[in-house]
């Protein structure tokens, strides 16, 4: 199968960058069959595959919410904005069961509150 859309238009799969495929899997809605052709061959690289998609709709609503806020924080340049930031990392990551445990700390004091 060709890659169908993007910078990489065109090429064959398997000749995609790793990196891009990654992002794609991770970050951007696609089509089912594109999905299951890159989560192949991320699998046949021994690469670690991200989590299966989410419905479309709802992750670019969650991608967009998260660059919008960090967005915000980028701007305002107030003290802590670093630390904000990777909070909203980790919470997206959690939302989306991306977590690889490293952040459970920061993970749990986002989503947790007294």
């Amino acid at each position: 199968m060709r890659m169908p859309f993007g910078h990489y238009r065109g090429w064959d799969l398997d000749q995609l960058p790793d990196s891009y495929v990654l992002w794609l899997l991770r970050d951007r809605p696609i089509m089912q069959q594109l999905w299951k052709e890159l989560d192949e061959i991320v699998k046949t690289k021994g690469l670690t595959s991200p989590t299966p998609p989410v419905d479309p709709a709802l992750h670019r609503v969650l991608i967009a919410g998260r660059d919008a806020l960090i967005e915000r924080l980028r701007r305002g340049r107030r003290k802590g904005a670093g630390a904000e930031i990777k909070k909203i990392e980790a919470s997206y990551r959690c939302l989306l069961g991306e977590s690889d445990g490293q952040d459970a700390e920061v993970e749990h004091s986002t989503l947790v509150r007294h």
